[in-house]
């Protein structure tokens, strides 16, 4: 059974930029410890090299599919629910392709 978090691969590369640079960013994650949506403010990285107490970061497609890559999270505080405002959301086309 996979331990940590899952998130929309959507999500990340929408917020890309500020990865790269480091920069907290704002998500919502599913928690794989009682499969509950949590929306957090985190610090995200694709390895958890340079991450101190990182977790595992499942990326899900746009078909709601685990992907075979694996980032690391770290989870700096669990925010209310209105407070995830993603950019976009997948399109049909990205759906069913």
């Amino acid at each position: 059974m996979r331990e940590g978090y899952e998130v929309y691969g959507l999500y990340l590369e929408d917020l890309r930029e500020e990865i790269q640079q480091g920069q907290e960013v704002v998500l919502e994650v599913r928690d794989l410890n009682d499969i509950s949506r949590k929306v957090v403010r985190a610090r995200v990285k694709e390895s958890a090299e340079g991450l101190p107490g990182a977790e595992q970061l499942w990326v899900r497609n746009a078909k709601d599919e685990i992907t075979d890559q694996c980032w690391a999270i770290q989870v700096i505080e669990e925010l209310p629910d209105d407070a995830f405002r993603p950019k976009r959301t997948a399109k049909r086309e990205e759906i069913y392709r």
